[in-house]
């Protein structure tokens, strides 16, 4: 029997029972290690009471995002296998409230990014800062308006009474949902919402990237220009320009590699071309690099790095020498120009220094 055919339609709007519960068991297993990443620093960060430190605050919020995230994404998986009727109105809130936390972790992102460029250009953009982390928590506001609005026009019915819709909790399913899906409410004013959210999260997406991008592009050019001012670049202010780019390419990298399959995915379900079933690979590709975001987000900005160590008080015996950006603690007044050989104490020098090599 073709497994594209249940009930004597075709579903090629609609993943397989099989490939659902593929789908949600790795979204499962990712959003935990990610739950467990994300609480591991969270924790750290609040143990050492270190959570106002000026290199630890963004990451405290970017972190405590990222388990938000997590856990709405575990309840759904959660419930999306538990053989329980009339949950729908429960399987929307809390995939409205994972999606959501996920928007705030990428605004969070960009504004980690903001405070690194701060770091550079000391005050200058205290209030374009400022505001960033107001938007970064508020930016998912009209997802939740738009999501609670839907809900308020659902009937709690499942579109289509067939067993690929109905066996599971299916608007559980935390995936890229085709444009067309069959077991998904037909209602007008609920399509038009389901549609206008995907539109929200894929737009600050896309934004994200290209920030990323210009944000840690703008960071480079701007270490460079202030080894340039002193004149004659040496060897070493020169590899500290490259690490500032090394550390913003792999930033860039990590985002990409959590949220490309999404972006990718969320632009090919607008095609009434395509047989979901036909690409489950990418709906696998997407389960396993999304949820981990949490996880992938402690290593890069948190466990993998000496200065978030050393901001933490876990390991200050470690030699400086360790890490690309902890090299800046020697030579830091080639970076701000705010200092000069004469003007500042070695524990002011200390101080920015360990500020900007946490970031």
């Amino acid at each position: 029997m073709n497994p594209l055919i249940v009930g004597g339609m075709d579903n090629t709007t609609v993943l397989n029972l099989h490939q659902q519960s593929a789908v949600s068991t790795v979204q499962l297993a990712m959003a935990c290690l990610s739950f467990v990443g994300a609480s591991s620093t969270v924790l750290a960060m609040t143990w050492r009471d270190q959570i106002t430190r000026p290199e630890i605050y963004p990451f405290f919020q970017l972190s405590l995002s990222d388990l938000l995230a997590s856990f709405g994404m575990i309840l759904s998986c959660i419930l999306f296998k538990i053989p329980l009727n009339d949950i729908t109105e429960v399987c929307r809130i809390t995939t409205a409230f994972a999606t959501g936390f996920y928007i705030i972790t990428f605004a969070l992102t960009v504004t980690f990014a903001l405070e690194t460029l701060r770091l550079l250009q000391m005050d200058s953009i205290d209030r374009l800062v400022s505001a960033a982390y107001v938007i970064s928590w508020s930016v998912a506001l009209p997802f939740f308006a738009i999501s609670f609005l839907t809900e308020a026009w659902n009937s709690h019915k499942v579109a289509a009474n067939k067993p690929v819709c109905t066996k599971h909790n299916y608007q559980c399913l935390m995936i890229m949902h085709h444009v067309k899906d069959e077991c998904l409410a037909e209602q007008a004013k609920e399509m038009r919402g389901r549609e206008i959210t995907k539109a929200y999260f894929l737009t600050i997406l896309l934004i994200t990237f290209l920030l990323l991008i210009v944000l840690y592009y703008i960071i480079y050019k701007r270490v460079r220009r202030k080894h340039c001012e002193g004149g004659l670049v040496r060897k070493e202010e020169h590899s500290k320009a490259k690490d500032t780019r090394n550390r913003g390419i792999i930033h860039c990298f990590a985002f990409a590699v959590c949220w490309l399959p999404s972006l990718i995915l969320g632009c090919m379900t607008y095609s009434t071309n395509i047989s979901v079933p036909n690409i489950y690979g990418l709906y696998i590709w997407q389960a396993i690099c999304s949820p981990s975001q949490g996880l992938v987000n402690s290593i890069v900005y948190g466990w993998s790095r000496t200065a978030f160590h050393r901001a933490l008080r876990l390991n200050v015996n470690l030699p400086p020498s360790r890490t690309p950006f902890a090299r800046w603690q020697n030579n830091q007044r080639t970076v701000y120009h705010t200092f000069s050989d004469h003007e500042a104490s070695s524990s002011e020098a200390d101080s920015n220094a360990n500020r900007v090599v946490a970031m």
